[in-house]
């Protein structure tokens, strides 16, 4: 007679354990929507880009370990890209008369960059992000059989 009071009570105490009991001062999302946030933007660094450009350079002709290298190069492009990104808009404050060539001249630059990487580290995680950035930047000098040829 025990058995069959205990299956009968069972199911209750499982559902009474699936009860959601809180206290109503615990916090909650919604507690966050009237709270403000002040972002303080960091300080350019001294130099910019090209300092940054001159520094990965520098530390790729030191006997540093691999992985910090392949990194350094996958900056290194990406930096190069941001280059000829502005360049070619515009947006580093100059017009853009003139800066076609030097936009397609640092793309070139990343292109190199990018295919010593893969080159280099052809297993490395991340390649498709490399192999993205490469065709990317093969569309923007004007190949786009170069472009599809990285991405196939």
């Amino acid at each position: 007679m025990r058995l069959p009071v205990f299956i009968v009570l069972l199911p209750g105490l499982l559902l009474s354990a699936c009860t959601n009991v809180r206290d109503d001062d615990s916090p909650r999302i919604k507690s966050l929507q009237n709270r403000s946030v002040v972002v303080q933007r960091s300080n350019d660094i001294d130099g910019g880009r090209e300092e940054a450009i001159k520094g990965y350079r520098d530390f790729l002709h030191t006997p540093a370990d691999d992985s910090m290298k392949v990194e350094a190069l996958r900056r290194l492009g990406d930096l190069q890209m941001e280059n000829a990104e502005d360049k070619a808009t515009g947006a580093d404050g100059s017009a853009t008369t003139g800066k076609k060539t030097s936009a397609a001249n640092d793309y070139r630059d990343a292109i190199k960059l990018y295919q010593e990487l893969l080159r280099r580290y052809p297993a490395r995680p991340g390649n498709d992000r490399v192999l993205y950035q490469l065709s990317h930047a093969y569309e923007q000098i004007g190949d786009p059989e170069g472009s599809l040829d990285t991405l196939t």
